[in-house]
């Protein structure tokens, strides 16, 4: 009967927005609904503004919600207000459209040319490679968590807002390495 919104948990320019945004083109494009599915995005506080956002909308049919990893760490963390009266039990889920896989990247022109490199450099001089990424707890942390687990690294972790400014600051040469979905 009216247009849906389609509440995005991080800001512009990263994976989350990306693929919500070429979900509702895709929707708009093969004529699949009658009505626009908008995107809005809501960042804060590790997708907790959103899913909270989103929760005070029960039973408001015109409120979806584009969820990523932090749609489980960021209430087992306590992050934002309210987090452990948000979780995932307040939702209804309606579609898993993808998974987040993970992709490892340095620039081009940068220091290291494969993970073995980055690895080698984060083991050698501890806190030396910077590992650009989200917020702590999330997916990307994760994996550098995993990798330092795994191999003895040890990775200076910077901490971006959102994917955008994590591969801004890579292309830019602000950081060594990321990880991003």
């Amino acid at each position: 009967e009216r247009d849906i919104t389609l509440i995005i948990q991080s800001s512009p320019g990263g994976g989350s927005d990306l693929f919500a945004r070429t979900f509702a083109n895709g929707v708009a494009n093969n004529k699949l609904l009658p009505v626009v599915v908008a995107p809005e995005n809501m960042p804060g506080a590790s997708g907790a503004v959103a899913y909270a956002y989103v929760a005070g909308k029960a039973a408001d049919p015109y409120f979806l919600l584009n969820a990523s990893g932090t749609f489980i760490t960021t209430p087992i963390l306590g992050q934002g207000t309210d987090a452990e009266k948000v979780t995932y039990k307040n939702f209804t889920p309606v579609a898993a459209l993808a998974l987040d896989e993970m992709v490892i990247a340095v620039k081009t022109d940068g220091k290291y040319a494969t993970l073995q490199d980055v690895i080698d450099a984060a083991k050698a001089a501890p806190d030396a490679v910077l590992a650009g990424g989200t917020e702590m707890g999330s997916p990307d942390s994760i994996c550098y968590y995993l990798l330092e687990k795994q191999t003895g690294a040890d990775f200076n972790y910077i901490v971006f807002d959102g994917g955008d400014e994590v591969n801004a600051a890579l292309l830019g040469g602000n950081v060594d390495v990321a990880i991003g979905n």
